[in-house]
């Protein structure tokens, strides 16, 4: 079960659901939307109001160079065709290539947190033509609260290249140590898989909606407050 909801499109171009909770559902508080006027009515007939995401993600570097270039070429038209010359080439990366990312998670409940990161280790495909060229296994190793980060990405995948890890297996092992040099605390996907199951809730899906609507809620009471203000009230 992933984080992903679609809204279908109502009249006039809004958005709407059948049980008419655009921009309150987890999907919308966690990972940003933009609410339109219709959902803020109470405030401004003409406000609209973006929900920030509170899930940002680090560029996730290769630890080793694996491209291979694909080439494609066009055809000439006539009775006998033959390749022309080239139309694009493409960089593909070549499979088994381990990357190392990172994640920034900001203000998440419990139920937040968890269901995050459920939602990304059951991810197969991460940007924009993921499903054509393949899919990607995300796996999880450490975890660290702060008010801000003592690493990123490039600095891990750096260190990584400089000792000439490369496999999944000796990438998975240095990382692990260095992350509890650094202070994380040992995840795994296996530990959030425990946490999190579908098929028996346990309230963390329930409690998940809870948490997203009162988001909003305090949300809107807060720039209720302030406009008020404004207005001199």
């Amino acid at each position: 079960m992933e984080l992903q909801y679609t809204a279908p499109l109502a009249e006039g171009g809004e958005k709407a659901t059948d049980i008419g909770m655009d921009g309150y559902c987890p999907a919308c508080t966690i990972f940003g939307v933009a609410l339109t006027s219709k959902e803020w009515s109470k405030i401004s007939n003409t406000m609209s109001l973006g929900l920030k995401t509170r899930v940002h993600f680090d560029p996730a570097f290769a630890v080793s160079r694996k491209v291979q270039p694909e080439t494609h070429n066009k055809v000439t038209e006539g009775i006998m065709s033959s390749t022309g010359g080239a139309l694009f080439t493409e960089i593909h990366v070549l499979p088994g290539t381990t990357f190392v990312g990172r994640v920034v998670l900001h203000d998440l409940t419990k139920p937040e947190l968890l269901t995050t990161l459920y939602s990304l280790i059951t991810s197969e495909e991460i940007g924009g033509r993921a499903g054509i060229y393949g899919t990607i296994k995300i796996e999880l190793l450490g975890m660290k609260g702060g008010f801000y980060s003592i690493t990123s990405s490039l600095d891990l995948a750096d260190e990584i290249a400089k000792n000439g890890k490369e496999m999944p297996s000796e990438v998975r092992f240095y990382l692990s140590n260095r992350l509890k040099e650094l202070g994380f605390v040992s995840l795994s996907n296996q530990d959030i898989i425990k946490l999190v199951d579908p098929k028996n809730d346990k309230d963390t899906f329930t409690e998940l909606w809870r948490s997203s609507i009162e988001f909003v809620r305090q949300l809107h009471d807060n720039i209720m407050m302030i406009s008020g203000k404004y207005k001199g009230k």
